[in-house]
């Protein structure tokens, strides 16, 4: 990936990664089974624009899949938003 800018956030040249903490799904009202949230819960660490796709590890495992983020990438107010795979396990062995 070339260093470039797209919406005033710098794409890396790295693989980056952070740690976040799982957010409950009652804590976010607009989520469904298919989904889980995780964010930090100050400013700074998290998914930004452009990172969808990329995986969420929990103990060496790939446990959801970056779909979106609010307003502000990487915002304490506004958690990643990621599709759970293990709703999808039978999908991805069906077309692997």
């Amino acid at each position: 990936m070339h260093k470039r800018l797209r919406n005033s956030y710098a794409m890396s040249d790295f693989g980056r990664s952070t740690k976040v903490d799982a957010i409950a799904p009652s804590e976010v009202s607009f989520i469904t089974a298919n989904m889980l949230c995780a964010g930090w819960h100050v400013d700074g660490r998290g998914a930004c624009f452009g990172d969808s796709g990329t995986g969420l590890v929990f103990r060496g495992t790939v446990v959801g899949i970056a779909s979106f983020v609010g307003s502000r990438c990487a915002s304490a107010h506004w958690p990643t938003v990621y599709a759970r795979v293990s709703r999808y396990v039978a999908w991805i062995r069906n077309h692997a």
